[in-house]
């Protein structure tokens, strides 16, 4: 299966670990961290207050799961579509 979706390069590069990037607890006063910030806009998730921070990152995390999930069964269908081509074209 050489169809196989790659990881993306971005994340890869961009990755930190927690102490790296000086994250701590966040508290209503607080900003968001920029890394959350960045994800949260590339999925289209706004944040509301900072008081159900926690909650609303569990959020955030269901739809990045889902829209991954929905990514996946795309391509998977699309490369068994072109086993099927490959199959009839013989």
């Amino acid at each position: 299966m050489a169809d196989v979706a790659q990881p993306d390069d971005y994340a890869w590069k961009h990755s930190a670990t927690i102490d790296s990037i000086g994250v701590g607890p966040c508290s209503s006063s607080e900003s968001l961290p920029d890394e959350l910030a960045m994800i949260a806009e590339k999925y289209m998730f706004s944040f509301g207050d900072h008081r159900s921070l926690q909650k609303e990152v569990i959020e955030l995390k269901k739809k990045i799961k889902a829209d991954l999930s929905k990514q996946m069964k795309i391509k998977q269908g699309y490369v068994q579509m072109q086993v099927k081509v490959d199959f009839l074209m013989k």
